[in-house]
């Protein structure tokens, strides 16, 4: 098997396995993950090793909002979340089409490659932004009940 084709499985599985725990998990009043109403603390390795949130903190609340049908919330805990899961999506469908009718991997595309460059700018503009207005995940309360 091909080193993209491999990676292209291996992204799938990882898109598969993430947008499913989005489905299975919660936010829980302070507005951290929990997973089977048992509260999950920090996840990122970034605010724990720094202590401060990092560009993409906020995006796993966004995805898990979203999974639960809650826009707004998923917005307001990273503007970039919807956008990253109907990604995460759009690649499973591309990457499982490819397999499927044995086309060139998906992760070796040039407009793969343009729009993964494109969601880590975006994401890096927005955490100063973010962090000014008060807007990161470490100063976002909001209830979601």
């Amino acid at each position: 098997m091909k080193r993209g084709r491999i990676l292209d499985v291996l992204l799938m599985v990882c898109f598969i396995a993430t947008l499913g725990l989005a489905f299975t998990m919660g936010i829980s009043p302070d507005n951290g993950l929990e997973l089977g109403g048992k509260p999950l603390g920090n996840v990122c390795i970034f605010r724990q090793c720094f202590g401060i949130s990092c560009p993409f903190c906020g995006v796993s609340r966004s995805m898990v909002a979203l999974a639960h049908g809650r826009f707004i919330a998923s917005l307001s805990f990273h503007p970039m979340g919807p956008l990253i899961s109907v990604a995460f999506c759009f690649f499973v469908v591309t990457a499982g089409r490819s397999l499927w009718r044995r086309d060139s991997p998906v992760i070796e595309s040039p407009v793969f490659a343009r729009i993964a460059i494109g969601f880590a700018i975006a994401s890096l503009a927005s955490w100063p932004l973010r962090a000014v207005i008060g807007a990161l995940p470490a100063t976002t309360y909001m209830v979601l009940k």
